[in-house]
């Protein structure tokens, strides 16, 4: 990040990496996920984290997150393109979409 500096920037992206490793372990307990190589689930968990902190980082920059609701849905879509496994169908969203709510483990076909 402009201006953090190096010990800043290395807990960041230390931060990042965890995070990423939550999420590909995830990611690996749904079926579509669990032969995928290591890597893969790595990459697309870290692209997603990436994807999701950038544009909330910009808009917390620019002062332009007021209304962060507006942010929930475009996100969320985001991030269940980004994790449905390939060739499998997105799980609907239209509950976060209209009231806000947040999408469970039941709604999202959880397989184990």
């Amino acid at each position: 990040a402009v201006g953090a500096t190096p010990r800043i920037e290395q807990e960041r992206r230390e931060a990042r990496t965890r995070f990423a490793g939550l999420l590909a372990a995830e990611m690996r307990r749904y079926r579509g996920w669990r032969r995928r190589p290591r890597r893969e689930l790595e990459l697309i968990a870290l692209a997603t984290m990436a994807g999701l902190a950038e544009p909330v980082s910009v808009l917390v920059a620019r002062d332009d997150a007021d209304d962060w609701e507006e942010m929930v849905e475009p996100l969320t879509s985001f991030a269940l393109r980004a994790l449905t496994p390939p060739g499998e169908s997105l799980p609907d969203t239209s509950e976060v979409a209209s009231g806000g709510g947040r999408v469970g483990v039941d709604q999202l076909g959880d397989e184990r």
